[in-house]
């Protein structure tokens, strides 16, 4: 068959009370950036420029089942998987070619070879040409999968015309670059490092400034899991971006490691990075030892947060909850820690032991896991056996440290306390997660729409709040 069309399809999920979850309140749609996805652009770039591509992202977008397009390319995550299924099943409905891809497929592909015509494990954009030629010669196989060994030397531009810049009133779209792809480290509960399976490649840093260019946009984000541990390569990375003839704005995913360069910051600041999210993911040292990031020391954090932010470089700080030694006091240690810190902003998680994970399979084999619904390892749920605190007294400590850390009179003093530069960006993004918070949507999932905590209501009653 001829292929004259591609409908590329990142998936929403659905909220606890089975409600699709779409951007279409006004909170939804007022948000501070739309952080525009990287995979489906980059596969549309693949794509034979005879074969006309158009990009939906569930979430923001509405989808249109009668799409005069032959063949439909499903990505999303693990939240995402029983939407997934949702949409290939009404594209088979009607005679459309449907394949899928991503994290959720890579780690899970059981769970879509029914209802999927292919499915693609592992980096899409490597056999995604394979695949369309295979459509279209009539040879389409079930199953593809590609290595984690390929160097990143001839990756093309991705499609960003087909980002939507005016999604649904946000208030701007923030554009994907990628520089590297995996991470060094062997943390036992990442998800990264089961789906990249232990790799850490870098692209050219030529490539990578032409990617820029490209985009044509002042904002940016980085989507890499870990861009600046090869400090080297990141200074190169930095010195040439600062050559780009417009100014850019980006933030980043890093570690706390990075603190230990304090040029790399300086080159990092000058070529336009103002945020960082860092995984500190436990003020417990002996809880970051139990999960093998031992290297990730607790001690170390006061000031390597001082010396980032001193740069004028906000510290976003990520932290896990229901840590293999986490008790009780943890949920109000940790927001007072980072609140002293003065840190930008915060997110708080709940451990998720996915199967495909060290950890995971740790907690399989000693029988821990009672919640197999894969469609619920994700906030606020916990699926497992903690040692020392149920599930509910994890949920519960878990609301209470955003409702105690997102409080107006705190966010304001970290502000003026705060040794970062770009305070008024820095309080919009702090504004807009304190409004999602006092309407009990879980923040963690930012900018998909209002996913609210809506299953534990005796949790919402005990921090305050009339449900």
């Amino acid at each position: 068959m001829k292929i004259n069309k591609i409908l590329f399809v990142r998936s929403s999920f659905y909220a606890d009370n089975g409600k699709l979850l779409k951007a279409t309140k006004l909170l939804d749609r007022l948000t501070i950036k739309n952080l525009a996805e990287m995979g489906l652009p980059l596969l549309a770039a693949y794509t034979p420029p005879g074969i006309k591509c158009q990009m939906i992202d569930d979430c923001l977008e509405e989808l249109d089942f009668n799409s005069d397009a032959e063949v439909i390319a499903i990505s999303g995550w693990l939240l995402h998987a029983n939407r997934m299924i949702e949409i290939a099943k009404e594209f088979k409905k009607r005679g459309k070619i449907v394949v899928a891809g991503g994290y959720a497929v890579t780690m899970h592909p059981e769970l879509f070879t029914e209802y999927m015509d292919s499915i693609c494990i592992g980096e899409g954009d490597k056999i995604w040409s394979q695949m369309i030629c295979d459509i279209e010669s009539g040879t389409l196989k079930s199953t593809y999968e590609s290595d984690f060994t390929s160097p990143l030397s001839d990756i093309p531009v991705p499609r960003y015309d087909l980002i939507n810049n005016k999604r649904l009133f946000s208030l701007g779209v923030s554009y994907p670059v990628q520089a590297t792809r995996g991470c060094p480290f062997k943390c036992d509960y990442c998800s990264i490092i089961a789906f990249y399976q232990r790799t850490y490649r870098k692209r050219p840093v030529q490539d990578v400034v032409r990617d820029i260019i490209a985009h044509g946009a002042k904002e940016m984000h980085f989507i890499d899991d870990n861009l600046m541990e090869d400090t080297q390569y990141a200074k190169e990375l930095f010195r040439e971006m600062k050559k780009i003839k417009r100014k850019i704005t980006w933030g980043v995913q890093a570690t706390i490691n990075i603190a230990k360069d304090e040029e790399m910051l300086k080159l990092a600041y000058e070529s336009g990075c103002r945020l960082v999210i860092i995984g500190l993911e436990s003020i417990s040292q002996q809880s970051l030892n139990h999960v093998s990031k031992s290297w990730n020391k607790v001690t170390f954090f006061k000031s390597a947060v001082q010396k980032i932010q001193n740069a004028g470089i906000g510290v976003h700080a990520l932290i896990i909850f229901g840590l293999p030694s986490d008790t009780k006091e943890i949920f109000h240690e940790s927001y007072k820690f980072l609140h002293d810190l003065n840190v930008v902003a915060a997110e708080f998680f709940i451990l998720t032991p996915y199967p495909k994970t060290p950890l995971g399979q740790q907690y399989i084999k000693e029988g821990k896991i009672f919640d197999f619904d894969l469609s619920h390892y994700r906030e606020p749920y916990v699926v497992f056996k903690h040692d020392t605190m149920s599930p509910k007294e994890i949920q519960d400590g878990y609301w209470h440290a955003y409702k105690e850390f997102y409080t107006m009179p705190r966010i304001i003093q970290r502000i003026i306390r705060g040794n970062y530069k770009h305070k008024l960006m820095q309080f919009a993004l702090n504004y807009y997660y304190w409004v999602k918070i006092k309407r009990k949507i879980v923040p963690t999932h930012f900018q998909r729409g209002n996913y609210s905590f809506t299953k534990f209501p005796d949790v919402l009653k005990e921090n305050g709040y009339r449900v």
